[in-house]
């Protein structure tokens, strides 16, 4: 799915391959198992969220609130004012940008167990260092199939004897991705047949104390972090000339390693006619996230930023070309 140029250089190792950490099948187990290991009162999750951070906490019986963020994807430490000792807060790290210090000092204030969920940031400088768990998602940015990382960090630890995942859904994680790249490497315009098996994958993805596999962890010691932050960046960088006016995002600081390029459009319906037009030209714009059914409707800027969001790729699969090729396809919108 990503390119051989990425793999086997090693120009810095992962910094989540040298901390204490559990490696487990996915992100959603990441965090299922830090609720398992501090069974807080309460779980407090942002208003703009993945269902699966909210289906971690339903598997780990979790009683949950949620903290509002505002529709540029900013938290206000008033946010936290009802947020009690021994309470868990996730903060998500939204796209790959993290959130600035003073966000953390209010939860540690507030004596708030810290769960940060680094999905989106995995390669972001400055991760992490507030917080007791660090939730990662390698699968996000590397063609593995399946893998999540729950960094233990502030004297956290954690005990638990993980199983290997299910041998079915393994085998459709799997080949969902030889799909993708078949597909990434040819020039047909058939989308069907990896975009089936990647929604069965996703569908079907396990929760709980399953492991990560020996095939992933052997990949993310061969990554060169380096080349592929280098890439998004680069890449980021080349889309802002054009769309910053659209970004959700319309500056890229330093040591922010982006997941994409979250644009915001006029509606709904605009969305949808773009994320149509972009997957006619092999472009495939992933939405984050639909909070229909997950989060409550008096979080009205979340909801608002919804409906209107889509996310164009700037991966390392992707050169200064293609950005401009993507550009001009939303530049017609």
């Amino acid at each position: 799915m990503f390119g051989r140029e990425h793999l086997g250089r090693r120009a810095r190792a992962a910094r989540f391959l040298r901390e204490p950490a559990m490696r487990v099948v996915n992100a959603r187990s990441a965090i299922f198992l830090a609720l398992r290991s501090v069974r807080p009162q309460t779980v407090w999750l942002p208003s703009y969220l993945c269902a699966a951070v909210a289906d971690a906490c339903v598997a780990a019986n979790a009683a949950t609130a949620f903290y509002p963020v505002d529709a540029h994807l900013r938290i206000a430490p008033s946010a936290f004012a009802r947020v009690r000792r021994g309470d868990m807060v996730v903060v998500i790290d939204y796209f790959g940008f993290p959130h600035p210090p003073a966000i953390f000092r209010a939860l540690r204030r507030a004596g708030a167990v810290v769960l940060e969920d680094a999905s989106q940031a995995m390669f972001s400088a400055g991760v992490g260092r507030w917080a007791d768990f660090v939730a990662y998602s390698p699968r996000k940015f590397v063609g593995v199939a399946e893998g999540g990382i729950l960094a233990l960090r502030r004297g956290r630890s954690a005990t638990v004897t993980l199983a290997r995942p299910p041998a079915r859904w393994l085998r459709t994680a799997r080949d969902a991705i030889r799909a993708r790249t078949r597909f990434d490497a040819s020039r047909t315009r058939a989308t069907a047949g990896w975009f089936r098996l990647f929604q069965k994958a996703e569908h079907g993805q396990p929760l709980g104390a399953y492991a990560m596999t020996m095939e992933t962890e052997r990949c993310l010691r061969r990554l060169d972090v380096g080349a592929i932050a280098a890439a998004r960046r680069r890449n980021y960088t080349t889309l802002l000339r054009t769309l910053s006016p659209r970004a959700v995002f319309p500056a890229l600081p330093a040591g922010v390693v982006p997941l994409g390029f979250p644009i915001r459009l006029a509606s709904e319906d605009a969305r949808e006619r773009l994320r149509l037009d972009l997957i006619d030209e092999r472009i495939f714009p992933p939405v984050h996230w639909r909070l229909g059914g997950v989060v409550p409707r008096r979080f009205g800027p979340s909801h608002a930023l919804a409906k209107t969001i889509l996310t164009l790729p700037c991966d390392q699969r992707y050169g200064p070309a293609d950005m401009r090729r993507i550009a001009s396809v939303v530049g017609r919108s």
